[in-house]
Formats: structure tokens, C-alpha cells, sequence
């Protein structure tokens, strides 16, 4: 499992997580009981998560080392590529 964590305003925090399931999951520090937010998409294992705070973006990596680039507010996908 990777995880990645960033600030995304000065007073809120978020860290992402993924893994063997394929699902990105968003975590609020004092939501610790689920996750608040998924995005799905991968076909393969994450094996990396990176946090882009300029634009706002969360860059993800598989296995078959397909990245994809989702929008850290709407979660969804922008941009896949390999």
C-alpha cells in the first residue's frame, strides 16, 4: 500500500492511499473511521501516489506502469498515459 499525503489549504489535510485493489482512497485526518473520498480507474496494483499541491492534482502509478492524473477536489480522472 502507498500513501501520499499533502496540504490542500492552509487549514485542511489530506492523505491518499492505494494499492493491490486498484482504488485510490482519501483520508481526512479526523476522519479516520473510512475513507472520504475514492477514485477508481487503475487495471493494475498502485505502486506509487503523489500529491501535486500547485495544481491540485493526485498522480498515480500502476504495475503496468499507467499513470493517471485526477483532479484532488472533483476526484475525477484527467489524463491517462504510459
Amino acid at each position: 500500500m502507498r500513501f501520499a499525503s499533502s496540504q490542500l489549504t492552509v487549514l485542511t489535510f489530506a492523505c491518499c492511499s492505494g494499492g493491490v485493489d486498484k482504488t485510490i482512497r482519501v483520508w481526512h485526518p479526523n476522519i479516520l473511521s473510512r475513507p472520504t473520498g475514492k477514485m477508481v480507474g487503475h487495471l493494475f496494483t498502485i505502486v506509487e501516489i503523489v500529491m501535486n499541491e500547485k495544481d491540485q492534482h493526485v498522480i498515480s502509478l500502476s504495475t503496468a506502469r499507467v499513470f493517471r492524473v485526477w483532479d484532488s477536489h472533483t476526484l475525477a480522472c484527467l489524463q491517462v498515459g504510459s
